[in-house]
């Protein structure tokens, strides 16, 4: 995939707070307070928890924007230094790029993810984590 472009997160993945996910499922789950599950959904991707900050960053790549572009602005909102935001950043979003949670927004299937979907559900079935300073 080409990262210069515009990447976007999909309307079907679901960012949640942790601590809104049932108790039963919590138990589960290593997290910090404050962190949230990223999900997909009836998909065989597994979810992954992720820090407050990293949510804020993603929730900027609900809509259409290159990596720079998302990082000056969560940067500014944040009163960070995009450089180091950037390089502490990047590993985290190549690796939801990988897992294809962020897709290229001219993509096919950012197309069809963009339509309204159901309300979201609150299963999580992983204990990966991701965090960007």
């Amino acid at each position: 995939m080409d990262i210069v472009g515009d990447i976007v997160l999909p309307s079907d993945i679901v960012l949640l707070p942790v601590e809104e996910l049932p108790a039963e499922t919590r138990k589960r789950l290593q997290y910090g307070e404050g962190d949230y599950a990223l999900t997909r959904p009836r998909s065989r991707t597994p979810s992954s928890i992720v820090d407050a900050r990293t949510a804020r960053l993603l929730e900027i790549l609900r809509e259409p924007s290159t990596i720079v572009d998302a990082v000056i602005r969560y940067s500014r909102a944040e009163q960070l230094d995009p450089s180091e935001t950037l390089e502490s950043a990047f590993p985290v979003l190549q690796r939801f790029l990988n897992a294809g949670l962020l897709l290229a927004a001219d993509s096919q299937l950012a197309k069809q993810t963009r339509r309204p979907t159901p309300k979201a559900t609150r299963s999580v079935h992983s204990r990966s984590s991701s965090r960007c300073t």
